[in-house]
């Protein structure tokens, strides 16, 4: 589960592994004792790849953990209940060789491909397709624009709270910023 902890005053984007039967949904709570690693390099530790997805902190349960559910979906938490309902009906229309791909085309997740595709498609150079970046926008916006006929006004009016749902449900990541961004200014 990815989630953020507060340490000294300070908030980490946390990757927490440990056993759980139970469904967890967007702004669920989770406590319990957990033993931390970071995951750059020190000196007992070696670096991982999660630092790359902003991920600074790997926690492992060492004992039963405690989860709250959330009563009411609070409004910060809307992107990413709309981003685990999306890849749900992504698994299920889809078959279970290509639902991983179809996660990581649409919405940049790429959590469920295996490491030997993963390694494939950046042996071949193609690693990029995968990632959520200004493909995805220039096509959202393509069929954005085929819809409002190209009338200017509407397709701004329409196109820049699309454009900030979709870097929301895509988890802000830098390369579908910088990719909104840049679209926004050209409908600017």
């Amino acid at each position: 589960v990815d989630g953020v902890t507060e340490l000294d005053g300070r908030k980490y984007k946390l990757r927490l592994y440990f056993p759980n039967e139970e469904e967890i949904e967007p702004g669920d709570q989770i406590s319990g004792k957990v033993k931390l690693r970071y995951t750059w390099k020190d000196s007992t530790d070696s670096s991982t790849y999660h630092k790359g997805e902003g991920i600074f902190l790997l926690g492992y349960a060492e004992d039963d953990m405690k989860l709250d559910e959330v009563s009411h979906l609070p409004v910060k938490y809307i992107p990413a209940h709309l981003r685990k309902n999306i890849a749900h009906r992504i698994s299920e229309i889809f078959p279970e060789s290509t639902a991983p791909f179809a996660k990581a085309l649409l919405l940049g997740d790429d959590s469920d491909i295996s490491f030997g595709d993963n390694i494939a498609f950046q042996k071949s150079g193609i690693r990029h397709v995968i990632a959520v970046s200004g493909l995805h926008i220039s096509i959202l916006f393509s069929v954005l624009c085929f819809f409002t006929g190209k009338k200017g006004l509407l397709t701004l009016l329409i196109g820049l709270p699309v454009l900030l749902l979709f870097a929301a449900v895509a988890g802000f990541t830098p390369s579908v910023v910088r990719a909104c961004l840049m679209q926004a200014l050209v409908i600017l």
